[in-house]
């Protein structure tokens, strides 16, 4: 799943453990390298965190390279859009009074 933190994408694999025959070091270093970025292992939650929003490519890339089968893998949008006034902490604009046209003279 990938999470929009500030400014930046997180994307987790969770569920390895059903998998014994991928070992998370290695993988979190392939990773690494396959997509140029940071790819660490949480052991609270034993996921792996990448940074980054490499969703549909991590799929193929643990179903090719690690042979996950491809019901086993979901991608997961926890992404929180924020609303313009919250981008820009700028208060909401406030209601204008709408000027009256001049009616022209015939």
């Amino acid at each position: 799943n990938a999470e929009y933190m500030g400014k930046k994408f997180v994307t987790s694999i969770a569920g390895l453990e059903n998998f014994p025959n991928i070992k998370v070091k290695d993988l979190c270093s392939a990773l690494s390298k396959k997509f140029a970025c940071t790819a660490s292992f949480i052991k609270q939650s034993g996921e792996v965190d990448l940074q980054g929003d490499v969703g549909v490519d991590l799929v193929y890339f643990l179903i090719d390279n690690y042979d996950i089968p491809k019901d086993s893998c979901r991608l997961i949008d926890k992404t929180v859009k924020k609303k313009k006034n919250e981008e820009t902490n700028q208060p909401p604009p406030q209601n204008q009074k709408k000027k009256k046209k001049k009616k022209k003279k015939k």
